[in-house]
């Protein structure tokens, strides 16, 4: 018998060169489900099945070794970086990691993966081991042909997965190894980065009225509807911690004028509103101000980095003087929502910012929150509201699990600046937060979702909005008169300037809801042509 064509029997599995070798290219994917199963798809094992089928397929038509190895090469360097990447960043490459790093100084990457990495590195010593024992094995059994009606069929088999892709316009993203798309959505995400018009920080004349150390943090949720919330009598539980609290205040008639993240978030931190409708990347953000009058600014987001719509919020983020983004699954912002990467990871990015030895700091936190997938925003331990009989069930039931989980990273926060102002009685600390947009989870109209046609739903900007100070802060004994008054969070920036203290050209006191002379009776125009009320 030819030894080209040797076969061995099934004692000797484990030698069989195809299976050695997809051992090696399935490695990092079950080094995943030991580190952040979370973040496993289990189509990637597929993937690489299909792949090696096609490669050895190809091979046992054409005869060619060259063929093989070349294609070994891939595979392995495929599979190699994203074992790096998981072990020392916890999840597979992508996108939005590459641009993260792409735009991202050198000491801002180390003190990221200093952050991140662990101990973890066998699992690469490991993986270099198992890929000296398929090369072994590949030089001591001569490499199998299969039979050429078989390796056609497999090869036939192979282009129709491929095919069906195409044709769902999903190849990238379904039939691609993960390396190799994670780098050709982040060709795609920075082609469209370098498209737009970078923002540059703005240097603008401010007084300051009060001169002590100031720490003043904005949290920034996302499609969090007050409508679910117990603290504004949602009759589920889902503020179990928020509601004991007394250090709380809470405005009961905050409404977002947009329904979509980009505008409701760049028209809140900016003097562009829905009034003015000024051009966002014109416009002076609460970024802008606060560097000028001396604070050190941070943005830390759980949020995707990179996305169609996303650049613009990043090239805001940017301009802080140092931008952290932890969420770096998924090679776009959509992916990014359909992996779990929870809030409560942002915990130690924040407190990193505030041992900063900067006496005054700006620090905004933008949280993933009740992003759809909801049950994406929690851990699954906290599947607390769990009793349904159908779909629709099941959706409230995850959105008020994430509603829940909500509540106890905002809680932790406010825990945790308390504790530091208890410490440090010499600095005032003032913590605001909001969502962007609410979201409609069979509110109205039967639907789900934060999209609409025709009226805007009101469940999708009615938006929770509290403030904690600590008891040293100047505005504390002025806060109470407007906690019923309708506002809205397009006038978030002269609201965000009174929590500094800080005046300039741009700042007008009556749209500040924290000021004496705010405005009640303006309209509360939305982004449909109508007027809440």
């Amino acid at each position: 018998m030819n030894k080209n064509t040797t076969s061995y029997g099934l004692k000797q599995w484990y030698t069989y060169i195809p299976f050695t070798w997809l051992l090696v290219c399935i490695y990092p994917l079950l080094v995943l489900i030991a580190i952040n199963p979370n973040s496993f798809d289990s189509r990637d094992i597929a993937i690489n099945v299909v792949w090696l089928a096609l490669v050895y397929a190809l091979y046992s038509i054409i005869r060619q070794r060259w063929v093989w190895v070349l294609a070994l090469a891939y595979l392995c360097l495929d599979a190699g970086l994203n074992l790096l990447h998981i072990v020392f960043i916890h999840g597979p490459v992508s996108a939005n990691s590459l641009f993260v790093v792409a735009n991202t100084n050198t000491n801002e990457a180390s003190e990221f993966v200093q952050l991140k990495s662990n101990y973890n590195y066998w699992f690469v010593l490991f993986f270099f081991s198992l890929v000296l024992w398929a090369i072994r094995t590949s030089y001591q059994k001569p490499l199998v042909f299969w039979k050429k009606n078989i390796a056609l069929l497999v090869f036939g088999a192979c282009f129709i997965f491929f095919a069906e892709n195409t044709l769902h316009q999903r190849f990238v993203r379904k039939a691609v190894l993960p390396t190799t798309r994670a780098f050709i959505s982040f060709a795609e995400t920075q082609r469209n980065f370098l498209q737009q018009k970078p923002r540059v920080r703005k240097q603008v004349q401010v007084n300051a009225l009060r001169s002590n150390p100031d720490v003043v943090i904005i949290i920034l949720g996302e499609s969090l509807t007050r409508r679910h919330m117990q603290l504004y009598g949602y009759a589920r539980a889902t503020n179990p911690l928020l509601t004991q609290r007394n250090d709380l205040v809470v405005y009961h008639n905050a409404v977002s004028p947009y329904s979509h993240t980009l505008t409701a978030l760049l028209s809140s931190l900016t003097t562009a509103n829905i009034d003015n409708q000024q051009a966002y990347d014109s416009s002076l953000s609460v970024l802008d101000v606060y560097a000028s009058a001396g604070y050190k600014t941070y943005w830390l987001s759980n949020q995707s980095p990179a996305g169609l719509w996303d650049n613009a919020i990043y090239r805001l983020a940017q301009t802080a003087h140092r931008s952290v983004f932890i969420n770096r699954q998924g090679n776009s912002s959509f992916d990014a929502t359909l992996q779990a990467s929870y809030d409560e990871d942002l915990i130690p990015v924040l407190n990193q910012a505030l041992h900063d030895t900067a006496s005054k700091k700006f620090i905004v936190v933008h949280l993933m929150g009740n992003h759809s997938l909801y049950e994406k925003r929690y851990p699954q331990q906290l599947n607390y509201f769990n009793e349904e009989s159908n779909n629709k069930q099941h959706t409230i039931n995850t959105y008020d699990n994430a509603v829940r989980y909500n509540d106890f990273v905002m809680n932790t926060f406010f825990d945790y600046l308390a504790q530091k102002a208890n410490r440090n009685t010499n600095t005032h600390y003032a913590l605001c937060y909001w969502s962007d947009h609410g979201e409609n989870v069979y509110d109205e109209n039967n639907t789900v979702g934060h999209d609409y046609t025709g009226l805007l739903p009101w469940t999708q900007i009615e938006v929770p909005f509290m403030l904690w100070l600590s008891n040293n802060h100047p505005l504390k004994p002025s806060l109470a008169p407007h906690q019923q008054t309708l506002f809205m969070t397009d006038d978030a920036f002269h609201s965000v300037l009174d929590l500094g203290g800080l005046r300039t050209p741009a700042y007008d006191s009556t749209r500040s809801i924290f000021h004496p002379a705010f405005n009640t009776a303006r309209p509360a125009k939305l982004e449909d042509g109508n007027v809440y009320h």
